[in-house]
């Protein structure tokens, strides 16, 4: 601004400002302008802006799509293995989901199609409905230093159980029940 003329930038500002309100001022708008950037802060600024809109399950879906990629590219520990306990063809999984820590635990399950986020309180079961598919799935919780746990899985209609535990290199498998037994 220093080596132009004040008449070739004085109206920059407001030019800026009015570009980027017209990027926001429709639903439409917003959703090619935050699919256009495709990043988890854009796809919230549209959610905030719109949060019933027309692209709002999109926006969610597209916001777990990244957190699992960027899940997998760090080096993910290995998932726990699911556990089929029964097959139908109904295209529906009941997934029982035992959060063995004693940290809330988040589980991501991305496909091409349908993207959930489930969070599992501490010592807690929890049981979801997922349709039928391929899935990259990350499991996280809130505690310093662990690492998410990341995979595959293809999920078949039926019923389904999975338990998520912290494995500590230097102890043996431990669970929160076991913990509960140590405190006074």
């Amino acid at each position: 601004m220093d080596k132009v003329p004040y008449r070739h930038y004085r109206d920059a500002r407001q030019k800026a400002e009015a570009a980027e309100q017209r990027k926001w001022s429709s639903d439409e708008n917003g959703w090619q302008t935050a699919k256009k950037e495709n990043t988890i802060e854009f796809y919230n600024k549209y959610l905030k802006l719109y949060p019933k809109g027309k692209y709002a399950y999109r926006a969610k879906k597209n916001i777990i799509d990244i957190r699992v990629n960027k899940a997998l590219e760090n080096n993910p520990g290995e998932l726990p293995s699911i556990n089929q306990i029964s097959y139908n063809d109904s295209g529906i999984c009941n997934i029982s989901i035992t959060n063995d820590t004693i940290h809330k635990l988040t589980v991501l399950y991305s496909s091409k199609l349908y993207s959930y986020e489930f969070t599992i309180s501490a010592g807690k079961t929890k049981t979801v409905s997922l349709r039928a598919g391929d899935y990259r799935v990350v499991a996280s919780v809130t505690a310093p230093n662990v690492i998410d746990f990341a995979g595959s899985e293809k999920i078949r209609g039926g019923m389904a159980s999975v338990r998520f535990y912290i494995k500590d290199p230097f102890m043996p498998d431990i669970s929160i029940h076991d913990i509960v037994k140590y405190i006074p």
